[in-house]
C-alpha cells in the first residue's frame, strides 16, 4: 500500500463520520471486523471504505513522478445486529432489501459524494481532496450477491481516482501540499497521536541505509549519485534527518520500535 492510499482512504473515513445517516459507523475495511461494524438491535446503516487497485507511470526511475490512479471503494449497507449461536457472541446481517431500504442507500450516497466531492467533511474533507485531484471512472453494483432470489441492502461504488504524486524519501512535505494538510490533521485528531508519529517518520525519515548526506535532487530525478555528480547537482541536506527505526518481524507481525503497530491505532470508536 503507498502512503497516497493510506492518506486518500483514512481521510474518507474521517470526513465521512457524522455527516450521513450512518453517522459514526464508517469504517476501514481492511482493520476492523464486521461484527463491530454496528451495535444497535434495529437496522442501521454503515459504510465501509478500502482501496484496491493502484497504478502509475513512473519516469525513469523516479517513482513519485508520472499520473497515479488508485481505486477508492466505499461500500453503503443497512445491518442489524443478529445473536451467533454458540458463544453468546453477536454479528451483523445486512438485510434483505426493499423500496424503504433502497431509498436509505440512495440518500447515504448521496450524503457520501456531497461530503467528499463536494465541500463536506472539514479539515479530513480538504486532506481528501486535494489528495483527490479528480475522478476518471465511477462504477455502481450491489455490494453482495444474489441469493436464491434475494437481494439485499448494499451498494457498492468504485471511484476511480487520479490522485496526488507519493511524498518524496526524507523530507518534509512543503507547506500547504497535501501531505502536510494530512500529517497536520493527524496531529489534531485526538487518539491518533501515536499513528500519526508513525506515517509522519515514515514519510519524512531517512530510510534506513542511505548516507547521512544524500543529493536531494538525484532521489527526485531518479539519478544515481553519479550522475547526478556528473550534471553538476551538488549535494543537498540530509544528515539533520532523523532515520527510520529499525522494523522487526516477528511471528505475529511486525513490530516498530518493540511497541505492536496495532497497540498503536487509535480506540474502535463504534457504538455501543
Amino acid at each position: 500500500m503507498s502512503m497516497v492510499g493510506l492518506a486518500l482512504r483514512l481521510s474518507a473515513v474521517m470526513a465521512l463520520k457524522n455527516a450521513t445517516l450512518a453517522g459514526k459507523r464508517v469504517f476501514d475495511s481492511a482493520i476492523l471486523p464486521v461484527d463491530k461494524l454496528t451495535t444497535k438491535a434495529g437496522p442501521e446503516p454503515f459504510i465501509a471504505i478500502s482501496t484496491e487497485d493502484e497504478t502509475s507511470k513512473p519516469s525513469g526511475r523516479d517513482l513519485h513522478n508520472g499520473d497515479r490512479t488508485i481505486d477508492l471503494v466505499i461500500e453503503v449497507a443497512i445491518g442489524k445486529t443478529v445473536a451467533l449461536p454458540g458463544d453468546g457472541g453477536t454479528g451483523v446481517q445486512v438485510a434483505d432489501t426493499d423500496a424503504n431500504l433502497e431509498m436509505s442507500l440512495a440518500i447515504v450516497m448521496r450524503q457520501v459524494e456531497a461530503c467528499l466531492f463536494g465541500a463536506g467533511g472539514g479539515q479530513w474533507g480538504k486532506v481528501f481532496r486535494a489528495i483527490a485531484k479528480a475522478i476518471e471512472e465511477t462504477v455502481t453494483r450491489r455490494g453482495l450477491p444474489e441469493k436464491e432470489g434475494e437481494r439485499f441492502a448494499a451498494r457498492q461504488t468504485g471511484y476511480r481516482i487520479k490522485a496526488f504524486a507519493e511524498p518524496a524519501f526524507g523530507q518534509q512535505p512543503a507547506p500547504g501540499s497535501p501531505f502536510a494538510l494530512f500529517l497536520a490533521a493527524l496531529d489534531a485528531e485526538p487518539g491518533y497521536e501515536a499513528f500519526g508519529a508513525i506515517v509522519r517518520q515514515a514519510i519524512e525519515g531517512v530510510p534506513i541505509g542511505w548516507p547521512e548526506v544524500y543529493t536531494v535532487g538525484a532521489i527526485m530525478a531518479g539519478y544515481t549519485e553519479e550522475e547526478a555528480q556528473s550534471i553538476g547537482i551538488a549535494p543537498l541536506g540530509g544528515a539533520d534527518s532523523a532515520p527510520l527505526a529499525e522494523l522487526t518481524i516477528l511471528p505475529d507481525g511486525m513490530v516498530l520500535d518493540a511497541d505492536s503497530i496495532e497497540a498503536s491505532l487509535p480506540p474502535d470508536e463504534g457504538e455501543t
